[in-house]
This record gives structure tokens, C-alpha cells and sequence, in this order.
């Protein structure tokens, strides 16, 4: 009789499996007719999630979001609020990538930035090309190796000295 009092009290309404996760880090948007947005992603779980946007989005629209540290996701809009909408991934996220969205080395874009840079698309250059470009601050690995030497030498050489001094 008291299982059946606290089944009663369950809260049908909230379908969720997981509970929702506050988030607020920028997202992208995508869809079939629409230019790229930047978003901002309110909350997330691992079945869907909350964004907020300016733009109107239509119910069971189809549309792609991309999340730092987790990618792109197909998902549905399913609900309108005052705070957002409400959009189901069409497939659940596999374990530990909620996690992966709260990571200290994603970053949030500004809005209107562009994440993907004009040049790197036409060019087709790839992080790989571009790590290439990257230059060394400090002293190059010759000239650490000089510097080594010449302090080693010179302490070997003060040793030597205080010997034969003495």
C-alpha cells in the first residue's frame, strides 16, 4: 500500500531519463533551409536539450546542433517556451559525452564568429597543415644544448680550479 502512495506522486510529465545539466556554452545551429546560427545551449542530458535563440523555430523541425566537445547532433524542436525551445536528439549521446560539453578546454565563441575560417575551406588545409605553421617561442633546441654545455663546462672548469688553487 505505501509503494502505491509513492508511485502516485511520481511525476509523469518529466520524461526524461537523466536529469537536465545547466550548461549555457555557445552552440551551432544548422538547418535544412537556414544559414548557420550560434546558439546558446541552456541545459543538456543525454537524450536532448534546451537552446535559446532569437530565430523562430518551427515544431518537429529538423535541424543539426553542434556542441563543443560532444560534435553535431541531428535533433527535433519539440516544445516553444519563454526561455527557448526544447529539441529530442534523434539518437541518444553515448555515455560520458554530457561530461565532454563541460570540459575546461572548450572554448565559447563570440557571437557572429565564424569557427570555421574562409581560407582553410577553400584551400582544403587541415589542422595537420596549420600545426606546421606554428612557431617555437624561446631559444631553439640548439641553442638550449649550447647553453647546457657551456654551464656545465664552465662549473666543471670552477671546480677544477678551487682544487688546484688550494
Amino acid at each position: 500500500m505505501r509503494a502505491m502512495r509513492s508511485q502516485a506522486k511520481v511525476n509523469t510529465t518529466d520524461l526524461r531519463s537523466e536529469p537536465r545539466v545547466p550548461l549555457g556554452r555557445s552552440g551551432t545551429l544548422r538547418g535544412e533551409n537556414r544559414a548557420q546560427l550560434v546558439i546558446r545551449i541552456a541545459d543538456l542530458t543525454r537524450d536532448g536539450c534546451r537552446i535559446e535563440t532569437d530565430e523562430t523555430l518551427l515544431p518537429d523541425e529538423q535541424i543539426t546542433i553542434g556542441i563543443a566537445g560532444v560534435g553535431s547532433v541531428e535533433a527535433r524542436v519539440v516544445r516553444r517556451s519563454a526561455t527557448g525551445y526544447g529539441c529530442v536528439f534523434m539518437t541518444s549521446l553515448p555515455r560520458g559525452r554530457v561530461s565532454a560539453a563541460f570540459e575546461e578546454n572548450v572554448v565559447t565563441l563570440p557571437v557572429g564568429a565564424n569557427p570555421i575560417a574562409p581560407d582553410s575551406v577553400a584551400t582544403g588545409t587541415t589542422d595537420a597543415d596549420r600545426a606546421s605553421d606554428v612557431r617555437r617561442v624561446g631559444p631553439s633546441p640548439r641553442s638550449t644544448m649550447t647553453i647546457i654545455a657551456a654551464v656545465s663546462i664552465a662549473g666543471w672548469a670552477l671546480l677544477i680550479w678551487g682544487f688546484t688553487a688550494f
